[in-house]
């Protein structure tokens, strides 16, 4: 399957790697090969006995390996809807907020997602009204 196709249907895997002198980025196609990258240039200190970096070098430097990453995949592949056609690549495992469906099909997909993070779970829905007057629902949707 072309690289374009397998970022676009969200078969790729993405990997940080935190080194002493750079942050690198790789989206890897199915078969683990790079398909897009980005890097940061950065130092670490030796702080307390121990060599580091502060949070705020973690912070920017993530951002940065981001932007060159999504800036990668643009170059490439050009614009892919709802890819690299927004300001940013999205980290969750969320379905889109833009997409389309119902509370149910929303939690089927992303339950399954939810192995993957080692940051706890939180799931949302939006709904098309208020079920203030509608208990029943929200008690169906929360259940479900």
């Amino acid at each position: 399957m072309e690289s374009k196709k397998l970022i676009q249907d969200g078969k790729t895997a993405l990997g940080i790697e935190f080194g002493s002198t750079r942050i690198k980025a790789i989206l890897a196609d199915e078969n683990n090969m790079p398909i897009a990258s980005g890097s940061h240039e950065w130092e670490n200190r030796f702080e307390n006995g121990l060599w580091t970096y502060s949070e705020e070098d973690i912070y920017a430097g993530l951002q940065d390996v981001y932007a060159k990453l999504k800036q990668d995949v643009k170059e490439k592949y050009g614009v892919i809807p709802n890819v690299s056609a927004k300001e940013f690549f999205t980290n969750s495992i969320h379905v889109p907020v833009w997409t389309k469906m119902t509370p149910m099909e929303k939690i089927d997909i992303e339950s399954q997602l939810t192995g993957y993070s080692s940051a706890g779970c939180i799931t949302y829905v939006e709904l098309e009204g208020s079920v203030k007057n509608n208990l029943d629902a929200l008690e169906t949707i929360v259940n479900y």
